[in-house]
């Protein structure tokens, strides 16, 4: 899949879950302006922080969003948070319904 695939994937996923949760204001402008600005990394990753720290009950496919992090490389590069991967992978693993 290309990059450009991938950033489509990336922004129609948030695009659909932002409509689906609350989200702090400030948080849903900032990935907003993140991803009008082409900053998937940082829209993905900084949608998945505020997710993980709320109380939001979100159905997610787990290997979709995962393929998503590794193509925008955030098993190897964060922006935010230094434990983005580890804590992400813990609340995929979450999020896996049987």
């Amino acid at each position: 899949m290309s990059q450009e695939e991938i950033f489509e994937r990336v922004e129609t996923f948030l695009n659909e879950k932002m409509k689906s949760i609350r989200l702090d204001e400030d948080a849903r402008s900032q990935i907003d302006l993140y991803l009008e600005n082409r900053e998937y990394e940082m829209a993905f990753e900084g949608f998945f922080l505020e997710l993980m720290n709320s109380k939001e009950n979100i159905e997610l496919d787990a290997q979709a969003c995962t393929a998503m992090a590794v193509g925008l490389r955030l098993d190897r590069e964060t922006v935010f948070d230094p434990d983005f991967w580890a804590k992400f992978q813990e609340f995929m693993g979450k999020s896996i319904r049987p």
